[in-house]
């Protein structure tokens, strides 16, 4: 098994996260967002100091949760996107190596074709 070899461009792009993951994780964020400011509202309805207190406590637990959730979206997100520059350099140089070997594929090619038609008409391509 050779370590340093790379690995292929299908499993570096399989190991990114889909968007339709992230698309979750963003509608949870919302969602959660969404339930911090109902009990936001719902503290300002309230008349009882005790339960006001309850509330105040639970939101600022709700808050520093969801702060580290979007910490760790970020960090996903960093992570997606370093997966997509690895993979998108790959692909770049994949399609670099795919088109030096059609040019000398086409340059073999045309000089084949020009050989078997004669001295001449290689000297004609060159004028």
């Amino acid at each position: 098994m050779d370590l340093n070899a790379r690995p292929s461009l299908s499993s570096l792009y399989n190991e990114i996260e889909s968007s339709d993951s992230l698309r979750a994780w963003n509608l949870q964020l919302a969602d959660d967002l969404e339930k911090i400011h109902e009990m936001e509202r719902n503290l300002q309805n309230e008349r009882d100091p005790d339960r006001c207190w309850e509330v105040a406590v639970r939101i600022d637990q709700d808050v520093r949760e969801l702060e580290r959730q979007i910490s760790l979206c970020q960090t996903r997100d960093a992570v997606r996107d370093d997966q997509l520059d690895v993979w998108m350099e790959g692909l770049y140089e994949e399609l670099a190596t795919h088109r030096e070997k059609q040019a000398r594929l086409t340059c073999t090619t045309t000089l084949t074709a020009q050989a078997w038609a004669g001295p001449t008409s290689i000297l004609r391509g060159a004028i």
